[in-house]
């Protein structure tokens, strides 16, 4: 789904997805920010948004489910491809979508709530007819930031999601322009240290850079729970078909009290250089442990088909 405007994207996602001014240092005002929270109440409101939106989304009410996102400090980050930006685009695409009938499933796994900005993450599936085209059957997973408005309502930031299966045969993959976006992320020794041992062939240390508990959700595979279950999927990607990964910090949003978004954009080369394999990009949530090192926490990753990636 990534092209490079869809990457250009990220900082201004990390940022407006949050309702925050500026990009902050990740760690660097935890004792300002507010405090992780699992309340119910807000637990229960974010189910209940996933909920209208699939109702509406079913019923093919494309304005109410775009109501559901703020207005242009939004944005959906499709596994399709489709880079919209703001209610207006995203209205414009769900409208061009229900020309399919199509009908979603949507499974919210988990939610963590930061003060006014939350973060969800699940899996989803949609069955669609495209005009002309034969019936289509798409599943994957998700993660999407919320914000809290003033009248208390949430709403959401961005969506980014991917597929875990292969891409969908007939489906075109949309290109992007060339231009590069600023790196401006903070997890600079995280994402570092994930992109060398990965290239080294090291998939249990890649593997070390996820909380024990983490949920991660590769393109091309279901979302794995657990640093068991990812090493199981990081030994397949990696050894299976070595290739060399360069990945690209785009911009980091300090939640607080050792959580922060982070959001950025890779590229796989063979080993010894030639073309792009395969390019994507990737939103998740980092926690902060007592030894101050970051490691991931719930990630999705997508991907582009090689023949559909600025070269």
């Amino acid at each position: 789904m990534t092209s490079r405007r869809h990457l250009a994207l990220l900082t201004g996602l990390l940022v407006a997805a949050c309702g925050g001014d500026a990009a902050e240092s990740a760690g660097g005002g935890a004792e300002q920010a507010p405090a992780a929270s699992t309340a119910a109440a807000d637990e229960a409101a974010l189910h209940g948004l996933a909920d209208y939106y699939v109702t509406h989304y079913n019923m093919h009410h494309a304005s109410m489910v775009a109501d559901l996102f703020q207005d242009e400090d939004s944005g959906f980050l499709a596994a399709d491809g489709a880079v919209l930006m703001g209610k207006a685009e995203i209205l414009a695409n769900l409208e061009a979508e229900m020309a399919g009938s199509p009908t979603v499933s949507i499974d919210p796994d988990d939610f963590m709530v930061f003060g006014d900005d939350a973060v969800g993450r699940g899996t989803y599936s949609v069955e669609t007819t495209p005009p002309g085209a034969q019936p289509m059957s798409m599943s994957g997973s998700w993660i999407a930031s919320y914000t809290r408005q003033a009248d208390g309502a949430w709403k959401l930031g961005w969506v980014t999601t991917n597929f875990d299966h292969a891409w969908p045969e007939g489906m075109p993959a949309t290109p992007g322009p060339d231009e590069e976006p600023v790196e401006e992320g903070t997890l600079g020794d995280l994402i570092g240290a994930y992109e060398t041992h990965w290239n080294l062939g090291h998939p249990s240390m890649v593997g070390d850079l996820y909380t024990e508990d983490a949920w991660a959700a590769f393109p091309g595979f279901g979302a794995a729970s657990g640093r068991t279950a990812i090493n199981t999927v990081l030994d397949e990607r990696i050894n299976a078909n070595p290739v060399d990964i360069d990945i690209h910090d785009v911009g980091t949003y300090d939640l607080g009290d050792g959580w922060a978004i982070d959001g950025g954009w890779y590229v796989m080369t063979p080993k010894g250089g030639g073309d792009p394999v395969q390019g994507g990009s990737y939103m998740g949530l980092a926690r902060q442990g007592e030894d101050g090192q970051w490691k991931l926490h719930w990630i999705v990753s997508n991907a582009q088909p090689a023949a559909a990636m600025p070269m």
